[in-house]
């Protein structure tokens, strides 16, 4: 007969493992460029402002944002400071 601590164990690390996998996946999906482009469409507003030379104010997280306006900058001419 099988040891019912190693069970356990083992049923244990079969329930935590999608746990510890859930946020990976998530930061993997969300990297994929379709998720991207979704995700920086509705920042357009913002980048056009950004383009046009005035300034926003935001406490969202801005790493689309970001990585668009890197996207969309002219020819290497421009600092970005980030």
């Amino acid at each position: 007969m099988r040891n019912p601590d190693a069970i356990r164990l083992i049923l244990r690390i079969g329930c935590f493992l999608p746990l510890a996998a859930a946020p990976v996946v998530t930061n993997w999906i969300c990297a994929q460029p379709p998720v991207q482009r979704r995700m920086a469409h509705d920042l357009d507003g913002v980048l056009d402002a950004l383009s046009s030379g005035r300034s926003i104010w935001t406490n969202d997280d801005m790493r689309t944002l970001k990585a668009e306006w890197v996207v969309r900058m002219p020819a290497a001419r421009h600092v970005l400071i980030l």
